[in-house]
């Protein structure tokens, strides 16, 4: 089980964030293209990740970002399974143990702050 600082870490990223959020409700998520259509689960909103999809400096920054930071440290604590060459992400050995706090989130969106999701 994750201790609670590493749990706050790992959610405090909000592509990370959506992206286990995304896991909760999919078997398997595209990289980065499933993040940019479905990323906004809770609420739609174009600008959510950060990067606009008509944009293509910022789709490659994501793709960037996704690549070398994130997907890597979520693999790193077995929360997903990263498939480089099919470019898919799926549960990890230890998925569940954040799961709860992901069902939190997405069941009272407004308890917490607009960002979030």
């Amino acid at each position: 089980m994750l201790d609670s600082s590493t749990l706050f870490d790992l959610l405090g990223e909000r592509n990370r964030r959506r992206l286990l959020l995304l896991l909760c409700e999919e078997e398997s998520v595209t990289v980065p293209d499933g993040l940019r259509t479905r990323g906004a689960t809770a609420r739609e909103d174009s600008g959510a990740l950060g990067a606009n999809p008509e944009d293509e400096r910022g789709s490659d920054q994501l793709t960037l970002r996704l690549r070398h930071c994130h997907l890597p440290k979520l693999e790193e604590e077995g929360l997903v399974r990263w498939d480089r060459e099919a470019g898919t992400v799926t549960r990890g050995p230890r998925f569940a143990s954040v799961e709860p706090a992901l069902e939190l989130i997405a069941a009272n969106p407004e308890k917490f702050p607009g960002d979030l999701l």
